[in-house]
């Protein structure tokens, strides 16, 4: 199909415009916004209905105009030496509504020609499908900056490659002459036989399968669940733990109180020994000063006294002592706990997350607070308890397979 000639009225800015073409090929030159776009993008209107440039909400109409009609209209020759004309006129529509006296503008409208005579819009396309190969498609294609590449879909993309391609490509050859391809070669077979699918059939088996493995997925969560349930009845509660760490805590206060009734009874007592040892100081220095001057006084009865009651005093700072260290261990014993706690809602969490640790870790065997190892019997202990979870996490994972 070749253009003839192109009229132009009113059309983006030319007021008019006549160009004879004879159906050759032709370029146009001139400086920038003398309008060389515009004849493009009036071509690709009449014979697309888009622009060339592929502008959203083209319109053929002049900036700024009104009750004007923006016409192009072209000539062509088809390849049978027909010609045809083809126009479309853009115009305002101005209706009057009741109760207002003049008419209002209410939108705009295309008519359209062929031959000089009114068409309707789907005769006027039905008329391009069969003068540009059945397909306005491929016409917008080799027309339209990147139409192709950014408007057609994957399908229509494919579809057009194989009409220009040879038609009587297969799956199969297309697969072998692309060294990336190959592989589906395998995937293709039917089992038990020589044959293979159809893309489009294995495409459809891997839907299904696709549904059915999302199937499985959507099953987790309940699997999940019976899990949790089966752990909660073999692992100690939070609220287990918490009642523990509880009683301890409870205990503490108690050997507290117990501590601070003795620190009070210490200070008296030692208050009172100091007294005493004052007194007896006292004394001893009137007896050393009454011995020095009798010269034979004997003072060995002041001496014992006053190093029995040092030894008292001794022994209560040594009472005290013993309390203090006893809230130590009390206060080293709850934050084991507190470790404990943690360690077991670690080991659930990973339980929960279908996840265990099938190796000791002798790191298990470390104090959490000072670093030491642990006594043998409760290592021995922290095994047997780690051999049991991990027996019935086994079990409880065979089950749920």
């Amino acid at each position: 199909m070749k253009l003839l000639s192109l009229s132009l009225q009113n059309f983006r800015g030319i007021k008019s415009l006549n160009i004879n073409f004879e159906g050759k090929s032709a370029n146009i030159y001139g400086a920038n916004g003398i309008g060389k776009t515009t004849i493009a993008n009036s071509i690709s209107y009449l014979l697309t209905g888009q622009p060339l440039t592929n502008e959203k909400d083209f319109s053929p109409k002049t900036s700024d105009t009104h009750n004007l009609h923006h016409i192009v209209n072209g000539v062509f020759e088809l390849d049978n030496g027909e010609q045809i004309s083809l126009s479309k006129d853009y115009y305002e529509v101005y209706r009057q509504k009741k109760g207002e006296l003049a008419e209002k503008l209410s939108g705009h409208t295309t008519d359209h020609y062929i031959n000089g005579v009114p068409a309707k819009e789907k005769e006027y396309i039905s008329t391009l499908e069969k003068i540009c190969g059945g397909d306005v498609n491929k016409t917008k294609v080799l027309m339209l900056v990147g139409y192709f590449s950014e408007v057609l879909s994957t399908t229509d993309k494919r579809k057009l490659l194989f009409e220009v391609c040879d038609k009587g490509l297969s799956d199969e050859t297309i697969i072998n002459k692309n060294i990336s391809l190959m592989p589906l070669n395998e995937y293709l077979i039917i089992p038990g036989t020589n044959n293979k699918y159809l893309i489009d059939e294995y495409k459809k088996i891997a839907v299904n399968q696709r549904r059915e493995i999302n199937k499985k997925l959507e099953s987790i969560p309940e699997r999940i669940d019976e899990l949790e349930l089966s752990l909660k009845n073999d692992l100690p509660t939070k609220d287990t733990i918490n009642i523990s760490i509880k009683n301890i805590e409870t205990e503490r206060e108690v050997k507290q109180k117990e501590l601070d009734i003795l620190l009070s009874d210490s200070k008296a007592l030692e208050l009172s020994i100091d007294k005493k040892i004052s007194v007896l100081e006292n004394h001893y220095q009137e007896s050393k000063a009454n011995y020095i001057e009798n010269n034979n006084k004997d003072n060995e009865e002041i001496y014992k006294a006053i190093n029995a009651l040092n030894n008292k005093k001794a022994e209560l700072v040594q009472t005290s002592m013993e309390y203090k260290n006893n809230i130590y261990s009390l206060d080293l014993k709850i934050n084991e706990c507190i470790s404990n706690r943690q360690r077991l809602l670690d080991e659930y969490d990973r339980v929960k997350a279908n996840t265990f640790n099938e190796k000791w870790d002798e790191n298990n065997e470390l104090c959490s607070l000072c670093g030491q190892k642990l006594p043998l019997d409760k290592i021995e202990h922290l095994k047997i308890e780690f051999e049991k979870r991990r027996e019935e996490h086994n079990k409880a994972n065979s089950i749920a397979k």
